[in-house]
């Protein structure tokens, strides 16, 4: 079952094309990287698919709510690394048809990271997975979408 389709998008920054896309469509159980250079629209992608960014030319069709864990920095009293798996815990706990994770694994100790892949392996929604750590990518998803200038 299709849960996302997007036709003929275009997302522009500062008056310039940020990128295009044609078509691309995701469909339940699938588990997609996300991947490209830093500034090509990864996360930018995130936030159209969430709602949270209206400003694009094109159709977007998502078929359920989204639950979408950005990159997170540091806090006063967690880490990275422990403010990420919290906010990860309680998105796996809600049970989401569609799970978008931002860079997950960038401040996780080898354990932790193992945890990550464990749990995504299980995972049985959507799930589209923004990184760069391709020991993840490879152990959890079953196809890419590149995202390039």
């Amino acid at each position: 079952m299709t849960m996302i389709n997007l036709k003929n998008i275009q997302k522009d920054m500062a008056g310039r094309p940020l990128f295009t896309i044609d078509r691309l469509v995701a469909n339940a159980g699938d588990k997609i990287g996300v991947v490209g250079r830093n500034g090509t629209g990864k996360s930018t992608l995130a936030h159209l698919l969430t709602g949270t960014d209206r400003d694009y030319t094109g159709q977007i069709m998502v078929d359920e709510p989204v639950s979408y864990v950005a990159q997170i920095a540091p806090t006063f009293d967690q880490s990275g690394g422990q403010a990420m798996l919290t906010r990860i815990r309680q998105a796996l706990s809600a049970r989401p048809t569609i799970l978008i994770l931002d860079e997950p694994s960038s401040n996780l100790d080898k354990t932790h990271q193992q945890w990550l892949i464990n749990q995504l392996q299980r995972f049985r929604g959507l799930l589209l997975l923004i990184s760069h750590d391709w020991q993840l990518l490879n152990a959890v998803t079953t196809q890419t979408w590149a995202a390039e200038h």
